[in-house]
């Protein structure tokens, strides 16, 4: 698989972030090492399209750094991952 072909899934890093969406496990950065919350759905992406999980530093160079990056809109599943964990979190006062 080249750079043009790659599949990316943007993760949280780990540190500083014990909140991550109920069900997400940790791992690795494919760019850089650092460890990264992969949420459920993230889960999903990296076993259905062998996508690479970055963290939001990495996952910005290489959008940056791309000249024919496409960049996919969150899913319902996603958005319902981030809203429960900002709720765990109270960071949502709702």
């Amino acid at each position: 698989m080249t750079d043009e072909d790659r599949v990316v899934i943007i993760c949280a890093v780990a540190a500083g972030n014990p909140n991550p969406a109920e069900g997400s496990v940790t791992t690795h950065c494919a760019d850089c090492g650092v460890q990264v919350w992969l949420a459920p759905t993230g889960q999903g992406i990296v076993m259905e399209h062998g996508a690479s999980p970055l963290c939001i530093g990495c996952g910005t160079k290489s959008i940056e750094e791309s000249d024919d990056a496409e960049t996919q809109p969150i899913w319902d599943a996603q958005r319902i991952e981030v809203l429960r964990a900002l709720r765990r979190s109270r960071l949502d006062p709702r």
